[in-house]
């Protein structure tokens, strides 16, 4: 998906792995899509972040404790991330 307004080329790529502004540019611009999307709710914002659609989908049930192949869980993932939140 395109969060920094290139389009989709080799020099584009490379440019963007080159940029660190650019990277932080798109992932500033999916968070806000995220929390948009989510209303603001934080977890469902960490487990689609992680986990695509589905991802907010499960967190919090019992469906979010499957792990993601060698990978940690939904629920796992985002009780990490709220703990390094919590404790920043």
């Amino acid at each position: 998906k395109n969060l920094v307004g290139l389009s989709d080329t080799p020099e584009n790529r490379k440019k963007f792995l080159n940029s660190p502004q650019l990277q932080d540019q798109a992932f500033d611009n999916l968070l806000a899509e995220l929390n948009k999307t989510y209303n603001g709710d934080v977890k469902k914002v960490l487990g689609a972040y992680y986990g695509g659609g589905g991802g907010a989908k499960v967190v919090g049930t019992p469906a979010g404790d499957k792990l993601q192949g060698k990978y940690p869980s939904i629920n796992q993932y985002v009780s990490q991330i709220l703990n390094r939140i919590n404790t920043a």
